[in-house]
């Protein structure tokens, strides 16, 4: 095995913890916390967190998008 098929290797295997690690955080701490709030809250605390992570996190988007719907 070459030493980009290693990086190339590591990198995805860190990538799938972080997305796995986010979707832990997310079912264990932000769905029994976002279920007790009232839908005005829900609506503008999920709206800014989409805001957050569409501006911080551009890199995300498929290649295919022409363009990326943030910049919309």
């Amino acid at each position: 095995m070459t030493a980009l098929g290693q990086v190339l290797i590591a990198t995805s295997v860190l990538a799938c913890g972080i997305i796995y690690g986010t979707d832990v955080f997310s079912a264990i701490v932000l769905r029994p916390a976002l279920a007790l709030v009232d839908d005005r809250t829900l609506v503008s605390i999920m709206g800014r967190v989409h805001d957050f992570g569409t501006g911080g996190c551009a890199c995300q988007a498929s290649p295919g998008s022409s363009p990326p719907y943030w910049e919309l």
